[in-house]
């Protein structure tokens, strides 16, 4: 049995049900909640991991729906959000972070990282190996000149910030759970430690 309740924020994106179909490969069980369901429950969430999916528009379209769940849930009760694309520009931009409109937008290409030496979430044989990553967006998280004390590592790559974590939280800009991606399961295992 889970030790936490997994949550799947759903901003009417399709992408969501591959995170929900990925963690099922992994024994996860996940609820499904639409971003609108979460302002409708007053009391606060407690040892819970919540993953902002993808999404289409800008972070500013959900802030008020969402910030008063950030406010509430955030760094509180033992929960941990993951942020994935939206979810990762949703996450920072609270925070503080900047956002940009990218100069190429992209849709359905693969992109080289390194897994970095984030020992919470990845394991240390992942430590400095390649995978190709699949990006959807047209939108990019920047540097701020106000170090945000929320943020332990920033992964910045050509101006743009691709993974960000702290004890809180994780976040990619880009597609985990898509076909693209090598090896879905590097960037969701941390979950299963967390749950266990």
């Amino acid at each position: 049995m889970q030790a936490c309740d997994i949550y799947i924020i759903d901003f009417d994106d399709s992408f969501s049900y591959n995170i929900v179909s990925t963690l099922n490969q992994m024994g996860l069980k996940s609820t499904f909640v639409n971003y609108k369901e979460l302002i409708k429950k007053n009391n606060p969430y407690s040892n819970c991991i919540f993953i902002l999916g993808p999404g289409p528009g800008h972070p500013a379209d959900y802030h008020e729906s969402l910030h008063s769940f950030l406010e509430g849930n955030f760094s509180l009760n033992n929960n941990f959000f993951l942020g994935i694309c939206l979810g990762h520009q949703i996450i920072l931009s609270w925070l503080g972070y900047g956002l940009s409109k990218r100069l190429k937008p992209i849709h359905g290409q693969s992109r080289e990282i390194i897994i970095p030496c984030w020992r919470e979430y990845f394991p240390s044989s992942y430590f400095g190996k390649r995978y190709y990553v699949q990006e959807y967006n047209s939108l990019c998280v920047v540097r701020n000149k106000n170090i945000c004390k929320m943020v332990s590592s920033l992964y910045v790559s050509e101006g743009e910030i691709l993974m960000a974590e702290s004890r809180h939280f994780i976040s990619y800009q880009f597609h985990p759970e898509s076909v693209g991606t090598d090896d879905n399961s590097v960037f969701f295992n941390f979950i299963v430690r967390r749950c266990s």
